[in-house]
């Protein structure tokens, strides 16, 4: 008996987290379907100017007619990668929607309007005489608005076929239920790694990262992971350097996300107020050396261990993009991960769940998104409060939290076959909605 014909709509061979979850999708999804990734071209998709625009809609006007020919449709759904502005990215959705004869659109965030007052963003823009803050909340209110209305629009196609939102959290399950009313709507925690992989990581020795890196022997390492991007809370991990002894070292895995290069920009403005703020904590650190050095002297003391000691710009590594697989073992080697993100009303961040599969020590803060991780996996990773860079370094040095048992029994009900498997049900119309 022929296997029934999935469409998978996202990046592919890129780098970028989407591609790589779409290629773990395909492998999995390849055991009960015959699968094809249909890769989005960025190239025009992701191109501000109104010449690209004409070819990007002929690009998805090409998908579309594709995925007529599958019997199951799944579009890999996170804004950015459909277009520049609400509207192109709404007319480009509803394109490939009306094409997919079953569908699961799978949404990374979905996003709720905020009561924000107009008048206060002005303001700030005002006061800091930067256009930053009026920007972001104009796009902020555009993109709020843009996923209400992809919803919506699944909800008019599923009167006369099979549509399906699938999510990564329960409160984002409960946004498109009980505000955007749409029933048709399941909820499960992203999954990488199958079993056998998860086992296969767990068992191989661990590398020898100090080596690697070229840190004095007996350093401490850990890391934070992914694009440097603003939200990643990258200032509180370098902050928590001048509270933990100087054999911690901080690896910053990953590089500026190509989105936010531009012509003419010597340096990504985020990035360069990384720079700075570990050039600012090396001088304020020196300073805080000066003056107990001037205070024993005073004091008719001579402390030989008063001194700069190594320094903080040497204890940060910028290590750049990895492949997958050393990613994966990186995030496995290493003392600990970090995750010190902002709240920016992220659904489920992927390097939590791939730190917890290569079986990490995670540290992460107090944000909705970890919330919501805990649903699925409990209490498996330790915790700080959003910024608090004192008690981050005072986690890095207590002991690690055993919770293996839990993972093992948490990973037991989520994993990347029961996903797909629970959506092959969904396509089949077999999925019971509660």
């Amino acid at each position: 008996m022929s296997k029934k014909k999935l469409a998978i709509v996202s990046t592919y061979n890129e780098q970028c987290g989407n591609a790589s979850y779409t290629h773990v999708l395909k492998v999995a999804f390849s055991e009960i379907f015959d699968v094809d990734v249909i890769a989005l071209d960025l190239f025009l998709l992701q191109k501000p100017q109104k010449q690209f625009g004409i070819y990007a809609d002929e690009h998805i006007k090409e998908i579309a007619a594709r995925l007529k020919s599958y019997d199951y449709v799944n579009i890999q759904f996170e804004a950015g990668l459909y277009g520049v502005t609400a509207r192109a990215i709404l007319r480009r959705m509803k394109m490939l929607i009306d094409a997919a004869p079953n569908l699961i659109l799978t949404m990374h965030r979905v996003d709720v309007a905020q009561d924000a007052d107009i008048l206060s963003a002005i303001k700030e823009s005002i006061l800091k005489l930067r256009a930053a803050p009026l920007f972001q909340f104009v796009r902020a209110k555009e993109f709020s608005v843009l996923y209400q209305a992809i919803v919506r629009y699944c909800r008019d196609r599923s009167r006369d076929k099979n549509v399906w939102i699938k999510v990564h959290s329960k409160r984002e399950a409960r946004v498109i239920r009980d505000l955007f009313k749409f029933r048709n709507v399941f909820h499960y925690p992203l999954a990488f790694l199958k079993r056998e992989t998860r086992e296969e990581l767990k068992s191989e020795p661990r590398a020898d990262l100090v080596t690697r890196f070229a840190l004095p022997q007996g350093s401490k390492i850990f890391g934070v992971f992914g694009y440097i991007s603003n939200y990643k809370g990258i200032e509180t991990a370098i902050k928590s350097l001048a509270h933990l002894p100087d054999n911690w070292y901080l690896l910053i895995v990953g590089s500026q996300h190509p989105q936010s290069i531009k012509n003419y920009v010597d340096v990504d403005p985020y990035l360069e107020s990384i720079i700075d703020l570990v050039k600012d904590e090396q001088k304020a650190k020196e300073a805080n050396a000066l003056k107990q050095a001037r205070v024993a002297h005073y004091a008719g003391k001579r402390d030989d261990k008063i001194g700069v000691g190594t320094s903080i710009v040497d204890r940060v590594k910028f290590v750049g993009n990895l492949e997958d697989e050393d990613f994966m073992r990186v995030l496995r080697d290493i003392d600990a991960v970090a995750l010190p993100y902002i709240e920016v009303g992220q659904s489920m961040s992927g390097v939590i769940v791939l730190a917890l599969e290569a079986g990490a020590r995670i540290i992460a803060a107090n944000n909705f998104s970890v919330a919501e991780t805990r649903k699925y996996f409990g209490d498996v990773f330790e915790r700080f409060d959003i910024g608090n860079y004192i008690e981050l370094a005072q986690r890095l040095q207590m002991p690690q939290l055993n919770a293996d048992a839990e993972k093992d029994k948490a990973f037991a009900t989520y994993n990347i076959t029961k996903s797909v498997e629970l959506q092959a049900q969904v396509f089949e119309g077999k999925y019971q909605n509660v």
